[in-house]
Formats: C-alpha cells, sequence, structure tokens
C-alpha cells in the first residue's frame, strides 16, 4: 500500500505557532480530509473543516468564538436603546 501524505497534519506544533495560516490553507487541507474520506474534494464537511482548522492552528472555531463572547464589550459609543451618543440616548 501506498504511504499518503494526506493523513497527516500540514504543520507540526512548532511551526504552527510561527506560521500564519490562511483560509485557503485551511479549505485546502479540508478537500485533502475529504479525499482521504472517500469523497470527492469539493465534498468538504463541516467535520473536514473544523480538524484541517484544529491541525493547521491548534485552535477550534468554538475556541475563537467563545472568546470573542467572554471579552469585555467595545466601547465604540453604540448605544443599545438606539439613541446617539451625543443626543444622551434620546430621540430626536
Amino acid at each position: 500500500m501506498k504511504n499518503s501524505s494526506v493523513n497527516k497534519p500540514l504543520l507540526s506544533d512548532d511551526l504552527a505557532a510561527v506560521r500564519s495560516v490562511s483560509r485557503k490553507m485551511v479549505q485546502q487541507r479540508a478537500s485533502e480530509l475529504a479525499l482521504s474520506a472517500g469523497r470527492r474534494a469539493y465534498e468538504v464537511r463541516q467535520a473536514d473543516y473544523e480538524q484541517a482548522k484544529l491541525e493547521l492552528t491548534g485552535e477550534r472555531d468554538t475556541d475563537r468564538q467563545n472568546a470573542i463572547l467572554d471579552a469585555p464589550p467595545a466601547r465604540d459609543g453604540w448605544s443599545p436603546d438606539g439613541g446617539s451618543p451625543s443626543l444622551g440616548g434620546q430621540p430626536a
């Protein structure tokens, strides 16, 4: 049987921290995972994408989403009551 590198991560843990990973790289790896699962390269599933992202960055999408949700709110002058900060939150 031919030894294939399709089932191996593209980057080692040491390189993943140093190298910037693009979306294209993640999509390419997800396509490789789809092929290794017996599907066509364009038949990428969410699990393929998540596995590719984890292999290349060491981070899951849920980790990034949780970090965003846990971050303090931005102070950009936006008011949840619909008013303008310059009007003190009062409608015109």
